[in-house]
């Protein structure tokens, strides 16, 4: 698999020059040119280099860190209702709270604390679409300790307050 491991997921965004080359591939492909063969044989082993330098990118500096973020990741899907600080999370793999706060956004894209909201509102999401529970019950239920700060971040992220988006799931008969 020319430098892939066969039993190993790759996730890389492709780049704008990947998605050139399998443009280039698929018109080859539908024209039937002379050695149109070829030329996508040699474009897909372009797209595999790319796709092999940039996973290597990616994933070497952070690569060593993944088992220790892991068990954060997997407690903070489970207790996301609790308001573990950022140094909380650092202790709990045994690092320093900036070196922490480093890896973490390297390896998932966010902050510990803005992928715990995340988790907090698609939580929130499916309460307010399943139940009849208060907002301010749902609030607190998945970690919020002020309804309007609740209500501030299910806005930002959602597009629209806790009460429209339950209006919005609501069946009518």
């Amino acid at each position: 698999l020319f430098g892939f491991e066969s039993s190993t997921v790759y996730s890389v965004v492709p780049s704008s020059q990947i998605h050139d080359l399998f443009e280039e591939v698929i018109d080859e492909l539908q024209n039937k040119r002379p050695a149109y063969e070829k030329l996508c044989v040699v474009k897909l082993f372009h797209i595999l280099a790319l796709l092999e330098r940039k996973s290597a990118k990616e994933t070497a500096p952070l690569g060593q860190y993944v088992d220790k973020i892991s068990p954060i990741i997997q407690n903070m899907n489970k207790e996301y209702e609790k308001n573990y600080a950022l140094e909380d999370y650092a202790k709990m793999c045994c690092m320093g709270k900036f070196h922490f706060l480093r890896i973490f956004k390297g390896i998932t894209g966010c902050s510990p604390i803005e992928y715990r909201n995340n988790i907090r509102i698609e939580h929130a999401k499916e309460l307010l679409a399943d139940t009849d529970d208060l907002i301010e019950e749902i609030s607190r239920a998945v970690g919020y300790a002020s309804n309007i700060y609740f209500c501030d971040a299910f806005k930002a992220k959602v597009g629209v307050s806790p009460t429209q988006y339950r209006k919005s799931k609501v069946l009518l008969p």
